[in-house]
């Protein structure tokens, strides 16, 4: 019977390993959604200052040249 007790510790062991690699996998897979998710919004925000910066200068350069 010790057999089976040293059986049920192995098993339980390896199923906590997997449990833990799994929640790690998910945690991974939900945090690169987001970073995926925010990549866009950043580069809108980028493009929106890009923007304005042009816009900002575009004044002042046609006063100069005027």
């Amino acid at each position: 019977m010790p057999l089976t007790n040293e059986l049920k510790q192995i098993t339980g062991r390896i199923n906590r390993s997997v449990a833990r690699a799994r929640l790690r996998l998910r945690r991974q897979k939900s945090q690169s959604h987001i970073d995926r998710a925010a990549e866009p919004e950043a580069r809108d925000q980028q493009a929106t200052s890009d923007q304005h910066a042009a816009a900002a200068q575009s004044p002042a350069e046609e006063g100069g040249e005027g």
